[in-house]
């Protein structure tokens, strides 16, 4: 048969023909295109994946360096990835290309580079002092350019081209300055820092009146942190003569008095005013004008936290209302404003700040060690407490022998201590018999006599069996009957019956 007489492919042939080509080029693209595309996944997932980082830093294959350049331009990528590129290009030793950045036309290019390579403890001798480079031209047009949403990266690299010990040229600080105006709090406080950083006390004025008007959360704490710490306490005279103490006070006060928006007791919102009390704390005599509004904040049923540092601030700046019912905290609702009570009249001295006596110091510090019900949160104040008593008894009271004498450091007794605290014994010594040798320790330093002492002992059992069967007014019946000329002795049992109103 010739070949014009023989008879066309069958349509299956011509199929098989079409598929089989079809998986030939197939297989082609997935053998030459397999790895250009893992590894563009595994650069898609290096900002989250350590694991991913792990695989491009161990692959071998040098057209990876030609995908990891080609990332590093990416603008469509995150800029925390572009970033990690460049920082993997360096450990593959191919630093040229990331050098090469530094230079080219694109500016958000160049920032790229600069973020990765300001790592480097020579990028001020290798890159910043050499003006091919551009670094300086780089930094001041990328801290000018409003439109750009990465300038807190540029304010973060700014002290390794110009260390906070030497001064920042006029034109960079002006641009530095223009961003206290920008739209993002980010931004603004960010500005703000880097200005203090650098004792920029022209400034000062500039940011308290900036800061007055702050009404995002955290802006609103950075400013008032930066203006307080860096600017008041330790820009020296020259910065504290650019500001009025008045406007300084002002902005603590009003992150006192911040609520902000949605929930009052969120993260945010309870940040501000925590950290203004923590100012405060640092300057009792503004403290003590603040005082009521403290008060009413650990009186209320905001967050412990709050609570706490209402107390601690209140505490340190010897406010005479909050020290009188300094007891009473030792039996608050909150495990930890109990253990900021225990902690202030632990830190304090006999007749100091509290104006407590070095009995009732130990009284309360006895308490607390005795009968604190939150152990797993407070472990270490309580074994703080329990040091303290130490210290002045010279033994480690109601411990059995050769406990009882081991040296002071409470690593010598940390195991026994820790079991007696969260099981309620050790080796048969009962916590309660420790609570009772503790009590009775301190009878003896007040000196009772010994029948005294087994009448106290007696009234402190009846004490607490009202006070927890909830029956305040009795247990203040034997309280007044038992306290007599020793109330140092009795403050701990004195604070209960303040906490429940009863005195």
């Amino acid at each position: 048969m010739s070949e014009s007489t023989k008879p066309p492919p069958s349509n299956a042939k011509r199929v098989l023909g079409i598929v089989g080509g079809v998986i030939v080029v197939s297989l082609l693209g997935w053998i030459f295109l397999r790895k250009p595309i893992q590894w563009s996944t595994w650069i898609h997932d290096a900002r989250t994946d350590r694991e991913a980082r792990k695989r491009l830093r161990e692959e071998t294959d040098p057209a990876l360096v030609s995908t990891l350049e080609s990332a590093l331009a990416d603008t469509d990528r995150p800029r925390d990835t572009r970033a990690i590129v460049g920082q993997l290009l360096i450990e593959k030793e191919n630093r040229a290309i990331v050098e090469r950045a530094l230079t080219a036309s694109s500016l958000d290019l160049r920032t790229v580079a600069i973020e990765v390579l300001a790592r480097e403890s020579f990028f001020q001798k290798q890159y910043a002092d050499d003006p091919a480079y551009r670094v300086h031209e780089t930094l001041l047009e990328w801290l000018k350019d409003g439109s750009r949403t990465d300038r807190v990266r540029a304010i973060a690299v700014l002290p390794v081209v110009y260390p906070y010990d030497r001064k920042m040229p006029d034109e960079v600080r002006s641009a530095v300055r223009a961003m206290l105006s920008a739209p993002g709090p980010t931004i603004r406080h960010n500005a703000a820092a880097s200005l203090a950083g650098y004792r920029d006390c022209d400034s000062a004025r500039a940011i308290v009146e900036m800061a007055a008007k702050e009404d995002d959360a955290e802006a609103k704490l950075r400013l008032m942190q930066i203006v307080v710490q860096q600017f008041w306490d330790a820009g020296g005279d020259a910065c504290r003569a650019a500001m009025s103490e008045d406007a300084v006070k002002a902005l603590v006060v009003r992150g006192l008095a911040h609520q902000g928006a949605g929930d009052v007791n969120n993260d945010s919102n309870r940040a501000v005013r925590t950290g203004a009390m923590l100012l405060l704390s640092r300057h009792p005599d503004w403290a003590k004008e603040s005082a009521d509004t403290m008060r009413a904040i650990l009186d209320s049923k905001v967050h412990e936290v709050e609570r706490r540092q209402a107390l601690d601030t209140l505490a340190s700046a010897g406010d005479a209302k909050t020290l009188g019912r300094i007891p009473a905290f030792f039996h608050d609702a909150s495990g930890g404003v109990r253990s900021s009570a225990a902690k202030a009249v632990g830190d304090d001295k006999p007749s100091g700040v509290l104006g407590l006596s070095q009995h009732a110091i130990i009284a309360l510090l006895s308490g607390y060690f005795s009968a604190e019900s939150d152990v797993k949160g407070y472990e270490a104040r309580l074994r703080l407490a329990y040091s303290t008593i130490r210290q002045k008894a010279g033994v480690w009271v109601g411990l059995p022998e050769p406990l009882r004498t081991k040296g002071g450091s409470m690593n010598e007794i940390a195991e026994p201590i820790h079991k007696l605290l969260t099981t309620g014994s050790f080796e048969g010594t009962t916590r309660a018999q420790v609570a009772e040798a503790l009590f009775r320790w301190l009878a003896t330093e007040e000196k009772l006599s010994a029948d005294e002492i087994e009448a106290a002992v007696k009234a402190r059992a009846e004490f607490w069996s009202k006070a927890f069967a909830g029956d305040a007014s009795g247990a203040k019946k034997v309280y007044e009957s038992a306290v007599g000329s020793k109330p140092d002795l009795w403050i701990y049992e004195k604070g209960f019956l303040m906490a429940k109103g009863a005195i």
